[in-house]
């Protein structure tokens, strides 16, 4: 009976001895998202969360440079940081890695990106180490005792690691270091958004990044771990509002019993960056209005032609009335990137209403994308 208490007792000290353990990094999540203008052929509106360090550049070497601090070890000693205990390196098991963009809706529209950690770094003091780096297609391997570093180029497949080193105080945390990588190497985002078939919108992807960690010599692993969402969107906006025929227009005029009638045409083209299944806001104001209507006035004297406007979708051609003063519409427009129109003024009026002469009007047209 006394041995079995015995047992007991030890295999309850056995577990409650083994709950401790050491802490590993922590997995960090960044969110960069920005706009893509397919005017200027720039990115544009850079935000970026995850960290307070975190800092995205498009005017650099690569398209898009990343530059973070280890935050999965920020905070943390060298033996939480590494894993284990003993010495601690800086160690990298891959370097390069790709993903996709899609685009949030039309799945069938990717971006293939390509990207890579340049460079790491972490600062720490140190007193002695074992010299036990390895460089695999690297392009720099470094390290004294203030400082790890490993640096490699793109499409190198750079692997390896640092000397191990003895930290002076177990107790410091880590609170100086680096994270340097490019994406979109190819420059492919730019490149195929400014292609009028990649539709405007969001495109979206994400990629973790596991391959360089602080590791101890003894029990070590590499436990960090950064995810990277990003969100590009290709800005909606127009680009021109033409008249191919020029913007004066004139009458045709008949008479038909006691009534004149007349009608006259432009047409337009509405370019830009929006898809088909996009609205444009349409607006106009006459210079000559009166009791809301657009009016035509005469040259002399103060008589005035109402007139009505029609909006007509060539590729539709179903025409839409506009009868009063700035009178606003949205137009579903049926085409990527153009809305090839026509606009029809039209007019009948008694005769004993007008005198013989010349009529005009200056009309203001506004056109929007509604987003």
């Amino acid at each position: 009976m006394v041995n079995n208490v015995f047992n007991k007792a030890l295999i309850v000290f056995f577990i409650l001895f083994h709950i401790s353990v050491l802490a590993d990094a922590r997995p960090v999540t960044y969110n960069i998202a920005m706009d893509y203008n397919s005017v200027t052929n720039q990115f544009e509106n850079i935000r970026a969360t995850g960290s307070p360090t975190i800092q995205v550049t498009t005017s650099g070497y690569w398209a898009i440079e990343i530059r973070t601090q280890k935050d999965g070890v920020t905070g943390l000693n060298s033996r939480e940081a590494g894993g284990g205990n003993q010495q601690i390196a800086l160690q990298r098991t891959y370097t390069d890695f790709n993903f996709n963009l899609s685009h949030r809706v039309e799945s069938g529209l990717t971006i293939p990106i390509r990207g890579f950690l340049n460079t790491s770094e972490v600062y720490y003091g140190f007193d002695s180490w074992f010299p036990t780096a390895i460089n695999n297609n690297c392009k720099a391997i470094q390290s004294n005792i203030r400082m790890l570093r490993i640096q490699a180029v793109n499409g190198s497949g750079c692997n390896g690691k640092t000397f191990d080193y003895n930290v002076i105080d177990l107790n410091e945390r880590i609170s100086n270091s680096l994270m340097f990588y490019g994406f979109d190497l190819f420059d492919e985002i730019r490149t195929k958004l400014s292609q009028p078939n990649y539709k405007a919108g969001d495109y979206i992807g994400s990629v973790t990044y596991t391959g360089d960690s602080v590791f101890s010599r003894v029990g070590g692993k590499m436990s960090e771990s950064y995810t990277f969402n990003f969100v590009i969107t290709k800005k909606k906006q127009l680009t021109g509002f033409n008249f191919p025929n020029g913007t004066v227009t004139n009458f045709t005029v008949g008479k038909y019993g006691s009534q004149y009638v007349g009608t006259s045409h432009l047409l337009f083209n509405v370019d830009g960056v929006f898809n088909a299944s996009d609205k444009l806001r349409f607006t106009f104001s006459s210079a000559n209005s009166r009791r809301g209507r657009f009016n035509l006035k005469h040259s002399t004297d103060d008589k005035f032609i109402p007139y009505n406007i029609e909006l007509v979708d060539l590729k539709v051609g179903r025409p839409i009335l506009f009868a009063t003063q700035n009178e606003t519409k949205l137009i579903s427009n049926s085409s990527e990137n153009i809305l090839n129109g026509k606009f029809n003024f039209n007019f009948s009026i008694s005769s004993n209403d007008i005198v013989t002469g010349d009529y005009s009007d200056r009309l203001t047209i506004m056109v929007a994308l509604d987003i």
